[in-house]
């Protein structure tokens, strides 16, 4: 499912966010895959809520 997220965020949003951005979001879904995470993303900015199956908050 976030991996979704990140190719409806790709596609809706490539003109607005960059490349990189990108990148670190697919980064961060491949390390944190099988946890509980929202994404609020705008242009440059990535809040990550990752709480319910993560040790550290």
């Amino acid at each position: 499912m976030l991996r979704l997220v990140l190719l409806s965020l790709e596609q809706n949003y490539s003109h607005m966010v960059n490349l990189s951005f990108l990148s670190v979001c697919r980064h961060i879904s491949n390390i944190l895959i099988n946890r509980t995470i929202q994404f609020c993303c705008s242009s440059d900015i990535l809040i990550m809520f990752a709480y319910a199956e993560s040790p550290i908050h």
